[in-house]
């Protein structure tokens, strides 16, 4: 398991132990790249076939941004392959296409998903998007995290500031969005969500993972406040029964 550090931009990573659960000390600590010392880690994937680790470098509009491609060396070293920095907006959630050729990205203060070719040549990130999905009929809204389901029919974006999860259907062989309006909407009340952020499938597609920040304000540049109204109990996890709605 990989972790990256929002303040000082290090990797840990965790080695599973034989009865399934992570060591409590990280094997290795990976320092921060030269190039990234002033940027801050939001979302991280590995790619399906786990030899490369992608970064979204965004947090606000007064830090580094950038899309950061690893590759995952033997002793899990991670080595600096491309850093994408011509970017339309601050990049959070990340995620790669099914078969690992493309990744889709979302921009929260542009309210937008944006897919990205990888080279075949030598795996570097093509500046030019295969496809944005951007505007009102999207519903999407200060999206945060994007992933894709485990059988790879459609994608899930939560939106912080409408606390809400949208889904669109995924075509995994040209890997595009076949439709801007989402399929499904889970929304409160049925959801019970306040700032959704982090998601994830099951590996067997039954059930979704949401974190949650809970009641937080933000500023006009999308920074959290931080301040005594905070509080970590607000923080969760929901679980979803998928099959309790038709996200496809």
């Amino acid at each position: 398991m990989i972790v990256a550090n929002w303040t000082n931009q290090t990797l840990n990573i965790y080695r599973r132990e034989n009865g399934g659960l992570f060591c409590g000390a990280p094997d290795i600590v990976v320092p921060t790249h030269s190039r990234l010392r002033h940027h801050r880690p939001h979302g991280i994937v590995c790619s399906p076939d786990g030899n490369y680790l992608a970064i979204a470098y965004g947090c606000t509009s007064s830090c580094g941004r950038g899309i950061a491609l690893f590759r995952i060396a033997e002793g899990a070293e991670c080595e600096l392959v491309d850093l994408l920095e011509a970017i339309p907006g601050i990049p959070k959630g990340i995620t790669f296409s099914p078969d690992g050729t493309c990744l889709l990205v979302t921009f929260s203060d542009i309210d937008s998903l944006v897919i990205y070719d990888l080279a075949k040549e030598n795996s570097t990130i093509l500046p030019t998007p295969r496809q944005i999905l951007q505007g009102h009929e999207t519903q999407i809204s200060r999206p945060e995290d994007v992933k894709i389901s485990s059988d790879g029919s459609y994608c899930a974006i939560c939106n912080s500031d409408k606390h809400t999860v949208t889904f669109y259907p995924y075509d995994a062989i040209s890997n595009r969005i076949t439709q801007s309006t989402p399929s499904y909407i889970l929304q409160n009340p049925q959801a019970n969500l306040h700032f959704p952020h982090g998601i994830a499938f099951s590996p067997d597609g039954d059930f979704m993972l949401v974190t949650e920040f809970g009641p937080v304000s933000t500023d006009q540049s999308g920074a959290i406040i931080l301040g005594k109204a905070i509080k970590p109990s607000h923080a969760k996890v929901r679980v979803y029964n998928v099959r309790d709605f038709s996200p496809k």
